[in-house]
């Protein structure tokens, strides 16, 4: 072979060797750029679920106390709208106190919710339902026809209650634990 034509080849195989690094790195390059991009989105949605997560824990304390005051204020607010003449409204005061108590809560159960995942939404769920029976339970022990009262019942509501607040606990424990790691 002559001189000419080796410098020809080495200058071809050179050229595609060039290529080929630049093409592979450009690809390693897109990738790390993926992945760094990947793992700043896992750890903001980290940080708001967080957040939404710390938020839904407070007002569902703040929600939950607010319906064991209601029950331990029963007496009270039963005696005072009798001698206000004004028991023909218990059921609707009760009802309406029971709804404020969920309204604290309904915007962060709907952010938890959101941002996921599906073992926090289950979770919420089972808060929601069990919230709602305890509602309506106070609500049916307001009403003058359902007497006379089964109290019996809400120590049964109020561990469901404090049992539905503890598994979302232990789904965003779970949430939390796992770290943001590329490719994931």
């Amino acid at each position: 072979m002559d001189p000419g034509w080796a410098a020809i080849i080495a200058a071809i195989a050179a050229g595609v060797f060039g290529i080929t690094g630049i093409l592979a790195g450009i690809t390693v390059g897109r990738r790390q750029t993926t992945d760094q991009a990947d793992v700043e989105h896992q750890q903001w949605l980290r940080g708001q679920r967080q957040d939404a997560y710390v938020q839904l824990l407070d007002t569902w304390d703040q929600a939950v106390d607010a319906l064991e005051q209601l029950a331990e204020d029963w007496t009270v607010i039963e005696v005072e709208m009798d001698a206000q003449g004004q028991i023909d409204d218990f059921q609707q005061t009760i009802q309406q106190r029971a709804e404020r108590a969920r309204q604290i809560m309904v915007k962060p159960m709907d952010r938890a919710t959101l941002l996921g995942p599906e073992s926090v939404d289950r979770a919420v769920a089972r808060m929601d339902t069990a919230f709602d029976n305890a509602q309506a339970w106070l609500g049916q022990q307001a009403n003058p026809a359902e007497a006379p009262q089964h109290w019996d019942q809400w120590g049964r509501l109020l561990t469901i209650l404090h049992d539905g607040r503890q598994g979302f606990l232990e789904a965003a424990k779970e949430t939390m634990g796992r770290s943001p790691r590329p490719g994931r």
